[in-house]
């Protein structure tokens, strides 16, 4: 758009005749000539003004295509992503058999889009009146002990109902093939809870 009245303007700079005698006509001449700049220069600067209006909602519209690509790999659902992480550390993991409680710690985090992650630790020791046990980064931590919670299933819930989906979803992993295999089905207890909270035992 730009270049058509760029070249608008030159044709229309080489079709205003020059004038034939001094005097009046040279200032008529002139003056349309300025008019002329004028005006062209305005078309101009509203011309490219609408290219980049028009390159902007592209871009924009690019931003939201790739956010909305992101929506679609966090919307995997927390089911499916803490069985792919507990079988990824049932693999990769093998704590000792002196390891017989295991909590599954919760705590927000700006980190991910929904605002909590989880994460495992292992201790020697368990008391269920006491929840010092679970304390700190207890006596086992995998190298791969963080999992993100999903946005599309936490993002702006209570703590209340994070802890209860989280204890829901552990309960249910309890029941399957998968657990069973784990090391996790050896253990004495296994409790949930955010980090400054009381702990709740799920299995």
């Amino acid at each position: 758009m730009c270049r058509s009245v760029i070249e608008w303007l030159r044709q229309a700079e080489q079709e205003i005749p020059a004038p034939i005698k001094s005097g009046s006509n040279d200032v008529q001449f002139y003056t349309v000539r300025i008019i002329t700049i004028i005006l062209s220069l305005i078309l101009l600067i509203c011309s490219c003004n609408h290219e980049v209006k028009v390159v902007s909602i592209k871009l924009d519209s690019l931003s939201e295509s790739d956010s909305n690509t992101k929506r679609e790999i966090d919307g995997r659902s927390f089911d499916d992503s803490f069985d792919d992480w507990i079988d990824k550390l049932a693999k990769e993991e093998n704590p000792g058999t002196d390891i017989i409680a295991y909590k599954f710690g919760i705590f927000e985090t700006p980190d991910y889009p929904s605002g909590y992650s989880i994460y495992l630790i292992g201790a020697k020791n368990y008391d269920s009146e006491n929840d010092d046990w679970a304390v700190g980064f207890g006596d086992f931590k995998p190298a791969n002990a963080y999992l993100g919670l999903p946005e599309n299933e936490f993002k702006d819930q209570t703590w209340e109902k994070v802890q209860e989906l989280i204890e829901q979803n552990i309960i249910r992993f309890t029941k399957t093939d998968k657990f069973k295999k784990s090391f996790l089905s050896n253990s004495k207890a296994i409790a949930v809870g955010f980090d400054d909270g009381d702990l709740a035992k799920v299995y």
